[in-house]
């Protein structure tokens, strides 16, 4: 069966899925030809990492259905062999290679191509929502550990943990509770 029967025999979704893919792959393969992301192979006998030709990188074209074989296909290995992959040559000392890339490097691109924030979204750290609800606790723990009831912050948390709101289990309220307590009272040594 022929690619263009396949894909006429695709539904909508799958047919814009092979599309999302397809444009991914052919983003991604620019990017490594452009050498934005430095990819690398390891020699299995002296441990020494190659980079692999940054110009090898051939981008795939978008109406090239290839992409989509290639995780099936070969997995982490890169042949230069298989006119569907047309990677760069990771054939060493009898084998195919995995291609990696340093994590870093990969992290740094990623930030700039794509522009990550360190925290996407949620509210902003120490707004809990539970903090106004929590203020009778921490004060009833304060009272606790001025009079020795508790030994520490933990240990008043423990004590009042019980009565605190929210749908977490104890534990996580006992650790709200005293992580809150040492941002109130940071000079009590708890």
């Amino acid at each position: 069966m022929d690619e263009t029967s396949v894909r006429q025999g695709m539904s909508p979704t799958a047919k814009a899925a092979v599309h999302r893919h397809t444009e991914a792959a052919v983003f991604f393969r620019t990017c490594l030809h452009q050498d934005q992301i430095r990819t690398h192979i390891r020699d299995p006998e002296t441990g020494e990492i190659l980079d692999l030709d940054p110009l090898d990188w051939l981008s795939v074209s978008t109406n090239n259905f290839s992409p989509l074989r290639l995780p099936d296909h070969v997995g982490d290995f890169a042949p230069n062999d298989d006119p569907a992959v047309q990677n760069p040559n990771t054939f060493i000392r009898g084998a195919y290679r995995p291609v990696f890339v340093w994590r870093a490097e990969f992290d740094t691109w990623l930030d700039k191509t794509f522009g990550r924030k360190a925290h996407a979204g949620g509210r902003p750290k120490g707004s809990g929502a539970l903090a106004p609800a929590d203020e009778p606790l921490i004060k009833k723990m304060h009272e606790l550990l001025q009079s020795h009831e508790a030994q520490s912050a933990n240990d008043a948390a423990r004590m009042v943990a019980e009565g605190a709101k929210g749908s977490g289990t104890v534990e996580s309220k006992q650790s709200r509770l005293a992580r809150q307590y040492r941002k109130k009272y940071p000079l009590e040594g708890n």
